[in-house]
């Protein structure tokens, strides 16, 4: 086998994987010996604040209009999990060390100190429990888990801080004996864990008989619009694409207040879910979509909406589902994440008994926005290896129309976005 570390990243819906592999041998000395029984307990992260939340939050949001920018460049229609990638990486920047962990934590906007940046994590994931559970709402799940090769030793302080901050379970499997089941395994939790929308986030061949530890979070998103829509008021209507041409799509209707803001550049919309601190906002262009896509870029999603007000708005909005799988590996090279995918990465904090670097980044998405409500799933994984009514009379409400491409994300109360994504097409799955 080459003397080469490998670390594969992928992503699907709204879950994370992640897998390591074993690369150079290094000494096992001060590892447990068996990664499901650390040797200390896990450390108690305290909740933060509501401004170290929103700060948390906001570097979420400013890693998703980054990697907006790289996935807008290879893809029309797409949606994408900031918080799924995030998250994942974040797991992984646990056990990085030196210039690796520097240039994970830039791109991830950590500009805190690692127990600080845990506890923001930790307090995140503890609000967003609260819908798991919720019943003909909101409901939002989330998974993580690391899946140790059998026997790999694992250093306790990486077990217990991802224990802690993203409560992670621990299950061995034997990638050594049979890559291809452990990987099958992987993928049915996934997809089990994603209501079967995820089946097949790790492809074959990412992971070997190399492979020493997986790392995944799933999320699965299944809301109802506040607001709903009135299936009779859908109508067939004209969407004009980028390039000028024409389809028929499903275009949804109705007049009721939403968060609105109507700037120079775009109209917004606030849609909120029921039974939560959800929303989905979206964001359509007053002429062509480049503008809007650099001010996201340059600002976020949010910023973008600080204006708006609760306004009567007469809304057409089309139907549309999406998916989208991508490998995301030049795209976080190119935002600034190299270190880690060369042969000097550092992920010594994870373990001692081999040297480990990132091989690829999968992510997958999927979405659907419908009269009722939307649902949606992500994933992300690393592995690592060797080597309404009428308004009044005379009311003439501002009218939103997104017969042209345009933007969207769900947030959640914080900001932190859930999912971003573009249409360009309502009239097909993409």
């Amino acid at each position: 086998m080459p003397n080469r570390r490998q670390f594969l990243v992928g992503a699907a819906g709204l879950l994370a994987a992640a897998a390591l592999d074993s690369g150079c041998a290094r000494h096992t000395a001060g590892t447990p010996s068996n990664p499901d029984v650390p040797d200390v307990a896990p450390p108690s992260l305290q909740p933060v604040s509501q401004t170290q939340l929103q700060t948390a939050a906001q570097a979420d949001a400013a890693f998703g209009a980054a990697l907006y920018q790289k996935l807008a460049a290879d893809n029309e229609q797409f949606v994408f999990s900031p918080y799924s990638v995030a998250t994942a990486l974040r797991m992984t920047w646990v056990g990085a060390k030196g210039q690796t962990a520097s240039e994970m934590a830039a791109i991830l906007g950590i500009t805190v100190a690692l127990e600080q940046a845990l506890a923001a994590d930790a307090t995140l994931r503890s609000q967003l429990a609260k819908y798991a559970a919720a019943k003909g709402g909101t409901e939002l799940e989330t998974a993580n888990v690391l899946w140790p090769q059998s026997g790999f030793p694992l250093k306790s302080d990486f077990v217990g801080r991802v224990e802690a901050a993203y409560g992670a379970h621990l299950k061995t499997l034997d990638f050594k004996g049979d890559a291809e089941r452990a990987r099958s395994v992987i993928n049915q939790a996934i997809a089990q864990q994603t209501n079967d929308k995820i089946e097949n986030l790790l492809p074959s061949g990412a992971v070997t008989d190399q492979t020493r530890l997986v790392l995944t979070n799933a999320v699965y998103l299944n809301a109802k619009w506040l607001r709903p829509f009135d299936p009779d008021d859908t109508n067939d209507g004209e969407f004009t694409r980028a390039d000028g041409s024409t389809v028929t799509a499903p275009m949804m209707s109705q007049l009721e207040e939403f968060g609105y803001v109507d700037a120079d550049s775009h109209q917004g919309l606030v849609m909120k879910y029921l039974d939560s601190d959800l929303s989905m906002i979206v964001l359509l262009p007053k002429a062509d979509l480049a503008p809007l896509e650099a001010a996201v870029r340059s600002t976020g999603i949010t910023p973008l909406m600080t204006d708006a007000q609760s306004t009567r708005v007469q809304v057409f909005l089309p139907r549309w589902k999406t998916s989208t799988g991508a490998d995301l590996v030049k795209d976080l090279n190119a935002m600034g994440m190299r270190e880690a995918f060369g042969d000097r990465a550092d992920f010594s904090g994870i373990t001692d008994a081999d040297s480990l670097q990132i091989s690829g980044v999968y992510h997958q998405a999927r979405i659907s926005v419908g009269e009722k409500g939307t649902e949606a799933e992500a994933a992300t994984a690393v592995v690592e290896k060797a080597g309404a009514a009428p308004g009044p009379q005379g009311d003439q409400p501002p009218v939103f129309e997104a017969d042209r491409p345009f933007l969207y994300a769900i947030i959640d109360g914080t900001g932190t976005p859930l999912f971003v994504g573009r249409v360009t097409d309502p009239s097909k799955e993409q």
